[in-house]
């Protein structure tokens, strides 16, 4: 019976696992890979999370990718990729619309909080044996300070290249309203020149 159990348990576990695999994402690459894969992206601040519901609430800060009007967007957990935002504070978001007014979170994208942002930086095994325990504490410590600080560049990094994406990607827009305009500005000249020449035969 007992091991009824252990394979039961193994197999759920194995089912939650093959559900949610994410593929390998090189640090250079997280930015344009959510951009690929996100519906709405956006710098923003944790505002409340209810952990039983499994929902929470994000102020839009500023708006990267994706269209949305409001500066408050809901966000809940659909499935076990599903992330619960816990850290409050600074994010730097990359979602799925569920609908016009909620968002879903994926473990898979690069979604981080500031807080977490050392977890941008891969850990090197840390020895420290010098025969005193006070200076490698002191060094794992300072080793930690390096971390989180490589981390917080890294974050901040992103949220520059995202800034970019949207500078670049405004111009274009703006290019392309003032060509619209143009066409249709000519367009209204012909059909005004139309219309006279018209006028001018019938008399």
């Amino acid at each position: 019976m007992k091991q009824i159990w252990i394979i039961l348990i193994g197999l759920l576990f194995y089912s939650n696992c093959k559900s949610c695999d994410c593929g390998v994402v090189k640090r250079d690459s997280s930015v344009s890979v959510g951009l690929r894969n996100s519906d709405i992206i956006f710098y923003g601040e944790l505002l409340t999370r209810d952990s039983i519901k499994k929902t929470y609430k994000f102020k839009i800060i500023e708006l990267f990718n994706g269209d949305y009007s409001k500066n408050i967007i809901n966000g809940c957990c659909t499935n076990d990729c599903s992330i619960l935002p816990y850290d409050k504070g600074l994010w730097i978001i990359y979602a799925k619309k569920i609908n016009d007014s909620t968002i879903n979170i994926s473990m898979c994208g690069p979604s981080i909080p500031l807080k977490k942002a050392e977890g941008l930086v891969p850990p090197p095994p840390l020895f420290y044996d010098n025969g005193d325990k006070v200076i490698d504490a002191l060094k794992v410590k300072i080793h930690i300070l390096e971390k989180r600080t490589e981390g917080i560049s890294y974050w901040f990094s992103d949220l520059e290249k995202l800034r970019q994406y949207k500078r670049i990607h405004s111009i274009v827009n703006e290019k392309y309203e003032i060509k619209d305009f143009l066409i249709l500005f000519l367009i209204l000249i012909n059909v005004t020149l139309i219309i006279i020449v018209i006028k001018t035969r019938k008399k």
